[in-house]
């Protein structure tokens, strides 16, 4: 009997633990199953939001690519318009001989002060100059701004393939240590099956010990009746 109740305290101490630890393992199973989930959400948002950067950058590049190549051909136009007309100014100058000017072709009153047309001439170069110095400034922020949107993808891209690849690995070693678990699980269910067998034999066992106690107690009882009725009777004899 007491070898019984050793055995019935051992398997249920067995029981508690292994059922406290199985209780503990699918827990965590839990939690890193959420993580799984939890990440692979991040990924797909991440890249959600590459997409929409990207083709953002891309529009952004395309449109200052147009309009610097837009930009320069303004300028290209202008500079040959510019050139074109001087030209044309100056064979005209060069060619018109005004009445009554001298050698020189020039009249008394082209000699006064403020009567030359150069003034003129020179201001519509200035204009012009202007002009073509405000499309080099545009063309250079096209070209910059290209330049930063280009360094930008770039670095977004490599922070995306960073995110995804940790990602990715993370996802990878929860699901290692989840599988790791499933297998110390089914290794919990199987102690806990033989713990509640070796639980249930030891109970029968003590139960069929009581009883066949039971059944030889009054045997014993019966056998040292029968030997006092000898000792009395052997001495009533006497």
């Amino acid at each position: 009997r007491r070898s019984s109740d050793l055995k019935q305290e051992e398997q249920k101490s067995t029981l508690a633990a292994k059922r406290a630890e199985k209780k503990e393992l699918e827990a965590e199973n839990r939690k890193l199953q959420d993580e799984i989930v939890e990440l692979n959400l991040g990924i797909r948002d991440a890249k959600e939001l590459r997409e929409k950067e990207k083709a953002s950058n891309e529009k952004t590049i395309s449109m200052s690519t147009a309009g610097k190549e837009a930009v320069e051909k303004a300028i290209e136009v202008l500079s040959s318009m510019y050139s074109a007309s001087a030209l044309v100014q100056d064979k005209a100058k060069a060619q018109y001989k005004p009445p009554k000017s001298g050698r020189d072709g020039q009249t008394v009153e082209d000699m006064a002060p403020g009567s030359s047309d150069l003034g003129d001439y020179e201001g519509n170069k200035a204009a012009g100059g202007g002009i073509m110095a405000l499309c080099e400034v545009i063309v250079s922020d096209f070209e910059r701004t290209i330049e930063q949107t280009e360094h930008d993808e770039e670095d977004a891209v490599e922070a995306f393939n960073d995110f995804e690849k940790d990602s990715k690995q993370s996802i990878k070693d929860k699901k290692k240590e989840k599988k790791n678990n499933d297998s110390d699980i089914a290794g919990c269910t199987d102690a806990i099956t033989e713990a509640n067998d070796l639980l249930n034999e030891a109970v029968e066992g003590k139960d069929s010990a009581n009883k066949e106690l039971t059944k030889l107690k009054p045997m014993c009882v019966g056998n040292e009746e029968s030997y006092a009725e000898r000792v009395r009777k052997r001495e009533e004899e006497d």
